[in-house]
């Protein structure tokens, strides 16, 4: 009986393994096999899916629309959205978006890569080169705490304008849409070799150009090249000129031009970036000093010639954002009838980690190890006194005399600290920065002395101690401004501080690492000349403790 059982029980689940039983009817709507059905699972499936055939990157200079989107760190506060328009190159580059209501009234305006924060409602977009008709107009709806994603329809155009010599030159052109009537965009022009990367790129809707010589007329049969721009993609074209001393404004003559190939540029958007900037100067010194009425006249002379280098290193990614600096600085001198000697001899190398927790602020890491090439000797011009650390007399130097007071490579200086970042402006014009935290410095060094200040006799002489082993530890500021007076000119400020032992009104506690105010004039992509205003603390104990330098540099840069 239990075997008969068992065997019903069997054949009863293997029926429900061949005939399975319908389960209850779900909610919801059945996908079927029907063209309709298909039709609205497609739908569905792309409707939170970016076009890839639009985001294409390779197509692009510029980094892919999601890259973008988590680069920009504006905040959207209560009610507001945002509207994204995405970049082919760079923001800087490309023209201004304007945003209008719906009674076109204009409301606000950006730039593309960037989000333009907007109250929630209905808006009109207008992107593109040319006047405000010519421009590509969208209707918006922006919600409150989203970024509405504006995909480009539109397509980029970056024009380059070379003579048959292939160097680039600056030459101006016209650019005209094809259609049923033709629709002019304005004027452009290209820039020689060291400016390429200052080229304005061109919006304009998926079509077919043409480009001619500027003043060129529309339905001239000579003069002018075509382009087919896509949605979505950037294009370069090159135009190629040639002197026509026949020609009766004897102007440039468009002889060529063509597609250029994208891959030939370089792409923006890595997470490292390197620059290099190598310059110096020489000063000829000449003085004629007469010592008293009757005597012979004195004459002095000094050359000196300055170098400086440094290699910059940086690490821009969503979160993280580091910098580091090798840099020197050194200046050799000679007076008459004397070698050739250092009289400033830098050597700093400096790195900073910043983690990002949004646009205005994130802890930091960084450190600083300071030394120099070569050595320092002090030469007497009065009598001087060498001291121990308990300031008692051990030696004295008499005018003439000389001692050396620091190796080469010694004393090894080192600089940490910890803290926040604080991002307190940032736009292209001006940007301002400030870094604060707790801060050590260490010693290593072997016969180094710290030069001071004594009063005997009422009179102030140099004397020297050896320098201090002892650790430090207090507040460290960093302070970072840079202002764009223009495409050509930068203003560039940076101070650090440290207070020791953490005494911020102490004036004998608190020291000046660095306080450079520089002025860079950028001739060319390359070359640019700049002014320094540099202040050297050189310690509280010595008479004269600020030491103010003026420098006037030519440099060669290089960015890549």
């Amino acid at each position: 009986m239990i075997i008969r059982f068992y065997l019903l029980i069997c054949v009863i689940g293997l029926i429900k393994q061949v005939y399975p039983i319908q389960s209850p009817e779900l909610p919801g709507n059945e996908i079927t096999e029907s063209e309709a059905a298909i039709e609205r699972s497609e739908k569905l499936t792309k409707a939170d899916k970016p076009n890839k055939a639009i985001n294409t990157e390779k197509y692009w200079r510029a980094p892919s629309i999601d890259e973008q989107l988590a680069r920009d760190k504006t905040l959207i506060g209560m009610g507001y959205g945002a509207i994204f328009i995405p970049s082919f190159t760079e923001p800087r580059l490309e023209p201004e978006v304007l945003v209008f209501t719906s009674k076109d009234h204009q409301v606000a305006s950006g730039s593309p890569g960037e989000r333009i924060l907007l109250e929630a409602g209905r808006y009109s977009v207008r992107v593109g080169s040319g006047t405000i008709t010519n421009k590509m107009k969208y209707f918006v709806t922006i919600e409150e705490g989203h970024t509405t994603l504006l995909k480009p329809e539109w397509g980029g155009l970056i024009v380059e304008t070379i003579n048959d010599d292939e160097e680039h030159i600056r030459e101006e052109y016209e650019v005209y849409r094809i259609g049923k009537s033709s629709t002019p965009y304005g004027k452009g022009y290209g820039l020689e070799e060291e400016r390429l990367d200052d080229i304005k790129t061109w919006l304009l809707p998926a079509g077919l150009y043409r480009i001619t010589r500027a003043g060129e007329d529309f339905s001239s049969i000579t003069n002018y090249v075509t382009v087919q721009l896509n949605p979505g993609e950037l294009t370069i074209v090159q135009l190629v000129f040639k002197s026509d001393f026949t020609d009766i404004e004897g102007v440039q003559t468009l002889v060529a031009g063509g597609i250029k190939d994208l891959r030939t540029s370089v792409k923006a958007g890595r997470n490292w970036k390197y620059g290099l900037r190598f310059g110096g100067n020489v000063n000829l010194f000449s003085e004629i000093v007469s010592l008293e009425p009757g005597t012979s006249r004195e004459e002095k002379r000094e050359i000196s010639a300055l170098l400086d280098f440094r290699l910059r290193a940086q690490y821009d990614n969503t979160k993280f954002l580091g910098v580091n600096v090798l840099k020197t600085k050194n200046r050799f001198s000679k007076l008459k009838n004397k070698p050739f000697e250092p009289d400033l001899d830098d050597v700093q190398f400096r790195s900073t980690w910043t983690r990002r927790l949004n646009h205005y602020i994130g802890p930091y890491i960084r450190g600083i190890m300071e030394t120099h090439f070569f050595y320092k000797k002090y030469e007497a011009t009065d009598t001087t006194y060498i001291q121990n650390i308990n300031k008692e007399n051990i030696a004295t130097i008499y005018n003439g005399d000389k001692i050396e007071v620091r190796p080469p490579f010694f004393p090894l200086e080192f600089n940490e600290s910890v803290g926040f970042n604080f991002q307190l402006f940032s736009f292209y014009s001006f940007e301002l920065s400030m870094l604060s935290g707790l801060a050590a410095k260490q010693y290593i060094h072997k016969d180094v002395w710290q030069e001071l200040s004594v009063k005997q006799d009422g009179k102030t002489y140099a004397a020297f101690r050896p320098l201090s082993k002892d650790p430090e530890i207090g507040l460290a500021y960093t302070i970072n401004v840079i202002t764009r007076l223009g495409s050509m000119l930068t203003l560039d400020y940076r101070a650090d501080l440290f207070n020791q032992n953490f005494k911020l009104f102490d004036g004998k506690k608190y020291t000046i690492d660095e306080f450079l105010v520089e002025l860079r004039l950028n001739l060319t992509r390359y070359f640019e000349i700049s002014y320094q205003y540099e202040l050297d603390d050189r310690g509280n104990e010595l008479q004269y403790r600020f030491w103010h330098i003026h420098n006037l540099l030519f440099r060669i840069s290089l960015n890549i």
